[in-house]
């Protein structure tokens, strides 16, 4: 018999959520690897690898650097489409590492439940904002548009780790992701 909410007695889902909160912490969040840091150089560690995923990830957001320590305070915040645009630019500049944008399954990986504001590893991913100082809140960009409404992409708000939808035209913010 497959185990889903409507076919689970009560007894069972009270069983299976009482495992789920004796789990341990680490359990949910993904383990990274600083790419780089065996080098003598602290600026060759802004790249980490997600062990899970197998994705490699930009450490900043777009705009900033790793400063050795971590990201820095400015944070560049894009249109969809500039934000296109920067993942076509660090291609070039680091050929042959292929950047993009991440799709909204990619960056939603990086979600960490037990975290909030920020919802991710923020001893990985120093300074991930979730609001443009003085103005509102932002998103991280996705490439995966709706299908409904080709103005829109699905985008993910690291204050809570939700996926949000969001006009293409508004300010958001970039963190970029390559392959192997």
């Amino acid at each position: 018999m497959k185990f889903t909410p409507s076919t689970m007695k009560v007894t069972q889902l009270m069983t299976l959520i009482g495992l789920l909160c004796i789990m341990p912490v680490s359990t949910f969040a993904a383990p990274f690897v600083i790419l780089g840091a065996e080098t003598e150089d602290p600026l060759d560690d802004n790249e980490v690898l997600d062990v899970k995923t197998g994705l490699i990830w930009k450490r900043c957001p777009a705009g900033i650097f790793w400063n050795g320590v971590n990201c820095g305070n400015q944070t560049l915040v894009q249109t969809h489409e500039e934000a296109l645009g920067e993942a076509e630019f660090r291609r070039n500049q680091e050929a042959p590492k292929q950047w993009r944008l991440p799709n909204i399954k990619e960056l939603a990986s990086l979600v960490d439940t037990t975290q909030f504001e920020p919802a991710i590893d923020s001893n990985v991913f120093s300074n991930t904002r979730f609001f443009v100082p003085g103005s509102v809140f932002a998103n991280f960009w996705s490439a995966t548009p709706l299908t409904q409404d080709s103005s829109f992409v699905y985008s993910l708000s690291f204050q809570d780790g939700e996926v949000k939808t969001t006009n293409r035209s508004e300010l958001g913010f970039t963190r970029l992701v390559r392959s192997q």
